[in-house]
C-alpha cells in the first residue's frame, strides 16, 4: 500500500493512502490521552487502555502489546472508514 507523509506548518500530517487523505497530527510526549480514544501508533490504529500522557501510552503499548511505539498521532476516524470502504 503506497503511503506518503507530509507535514504542514501546523505540524499536521496528511497521509495519502489509496487516494484518501488522512489528517492526523503527531502528538508530543506530554500531550494528554484518554481511555477508549483511538490513536495511531506507528501507522496502526490502537484504542487507549489508559488515561495519562502520550509517554504513558507509549510505555503501555510497548509493555502490553509489544509495539515499538515511536510515533503516536490522532486518528482520522472518518478517513480510515473511507479506506475500509465503510462510508
Amino acid at each position: 500500500m503506497a503511503e506518503t507523509l507530509n507535514t504542514n506548518e501546523n505540524g499536521n500530517c496528511a497521509n495519502r493512502v489509496l487516494g484518501v487523505v488522512l489528517s492526523e497530527t503527531e502528538l508530543e510526549n506530554d500531550y494528554p490521552v484518554y481511555w477508549d480514544y483511538l490513536y495511531v501508533c506507528d501507522g496502526r490504529v490502537v484504542k487507549s487502555d489508559i488515561q495519562g500522557t502520550v509517554a504513558d501510552l507509549k510505555r503501555d503499548l510497548r509493555s502490553h502489546r509489544k509495539l515499538e511505539a515511536k510515533v503516536i498521532t490522532t486518528c482520522d476516524i472518518e478517513g480510515r472508514r473511507k479506506l475500509a470502504g465503510l462510508s
